[in-house]
């Protein structure tokens, strides 16, 4: 299968909305470190082999800017703290 790398993808979106996406794809990196990364369906997949059907979870950028502060709002959070 011939598939887009991950930065080329994550470069071609919005300035917002990019770094939130590289916020979450760092994230997932660390968290799932065995994973299989690839784009699929306009989505950074990640998955236990090399197929999208054995998917663990997905980052499926909106295509919309995202507002300045959203990242900002986001990237403090801790996990279970709303």
């Amino acid at each position: 299968m011939n598939r887009i790398p991950v930065e080329e993808f994550l470069s071609s979106l919005l300035a917002g909305v990019q770094a939130i996406a590289r916020k979450l794809v760092g994230v997932a990196r660390k968290r799932m470190p065995g994973a299989h990364e690839f784009i699929y369906h306009n989505a950074v997949g990640y998955s236990v082999s090399d197929s999208p059907f054995d998917g663990i979870c997905c980052i499926a950028p909106q295509w919309k800017e995202a507002p300045a502060s959203a990242a900002k709002i986001h990237a403090g959070r801790k996990p279970g703290k709303g």
